[in-house]
């Protein structure tokens, strides 16, 4: 589970900064900006997340990123469906 998003989408991040923190049912542990750029996260605190998945990217170039978050969120607001009330 993705607990705790120290950051939002499309801030710049130094290399060593706590991105977010992961807890299972065994341990809980920080995951950390491999390099410095900006953010783009698929995921969101409370989110269930397999293992091996990406929770995000981080970019060098701020154009990029926002490509990514744009498509990104696009996407996801195509998987919205729209219930209507029972009759």
């Amino acid at each position: 589970t993705i607990e705790n998003l120290r950051f939002k989408n499309l801030d710049f991040v130094e290399e060593g900064d706590i991105l977010y923190t992961v807890s299972t049912s065994k341990s809980v542990e920080d995951y950390e900006a491999d390099f410095s750029g900006y953010i783009v996260f698929f995921v969101s605190d409370g989110d269930d997340v397999e293992i091996g998945k990406s929770a995000g990217m981080i970019f060098k170039d701020l154009q990029q990123a926002e490509s990514k978050f744009n498509t990104t969120r696009d996407k996801a607001a195509s998987l919205t469906t729209n219930v209507s009330k029972k009759a």
